[in-house]
Parts: C-alpha cells; sequence; structure tokens
C-alpha cells in the first residue's frame, strides 16, 4: 500500500501528458481484435493502464488548480479522490498479473474500482470538468 500512495504522491504534483487512447509514451494503444484470451487480457491490462494515467492527469491538474485558487476547503475532496485512484491502480495491477483462472474476478475487481473513481469524481468535482 505504501509503495502505491508514494508513486501517487510523487506522480500527483507533476504533469503527465497522456493523450486518451496513448500510453505514457504517447504510443496509441492497440486493442485485440481477436478472440485469442490471452491477447484480450492484454488488451484489458493495457486499456487500464491508459486509463489510469489519464485519471492521475486529470487529479493532478486538479489538484494543481486547487492548490493555484487557495482552495484549502478541497484538501478533504482530493483525499478521497487519491484514496479512489490508489485503489483503481491497485486493481490494475492485479488485473495485469492475474492468470487465466483469475482473469474474471480480477476484471470485475477493476471495473468496480475503475467506476468507483469515476463516481467519486463526479459527485466531488462534476461531470464537466
Amino acid at each position: 500500500m505504501a509503495r502505491f500512495v508514494a508513486f501517487f504522491l510523487a506522480a500527483f504534483f507533476m504533469v503527465i501528458i497522456t493523450a486518451s487512447g496513448a500510453d505514457a509514451s504517447g504510443t496509441p494503444v492497440q486493442l485485440a481484435a481477436s478472440s485469442d484470451p490471452t491477447a484480450e487480457r492484454e488488451s484489458v491490462a493495457q486499456k487500464a493502464r491508459a486509463d489510469l494515467q489519464n485519471w492521475q492527469k486529470k487529479l493532478s491538474d486538479f489538484g494543481n488548480w486547487t492548490e493555484s485558487q487557495g482552495k484549502k476547503d478541497s484538501a478533504a475532496a482530493i483525499r478521497d479522490l487519491n484514496e479512489a485512484w490508489v485503489n483503481a491502480d491497485r486493481e490494475a495491477h492485479k488485473l495485469q498479473d492475474a492468470g487465466a483462472a483469475d482473469w474474471a474476478s480480477a476484471k470485475v475487481a477493476y471495473d468496480k474500482a475503475a467506476g468507483e473513481l469515476a463516481d467519486r469524481w463526479h459527485r466531488l468535482v462534476g461531470p464537466d470538468k
């Protein structure tokens, strides 16, 4: 857990430029259109990583904006969002490491954590930000 918190806090204060549908290097993420279960799992794991990179940038931008606006009352919202991101990141790592036998449950857990992150964002920040 400490590894995830340390990683997030370090990344929270730096801007990571990633476009939707690209990985950290800006390379477009290719989604597999195959009936190969291994390729499908890798495709889903790649998308999860790209989505989390986009969320990381979004949270970093929000943190920078609240800091620049002097919004000290947003600390609780930032903590709540950070907690949801750390949970989604943890589940994404499990998704990436899951074998065939554990894949379905790992995907459900990641989808739930990612949904919770999105729900918290919409509740605390709003859908259009």
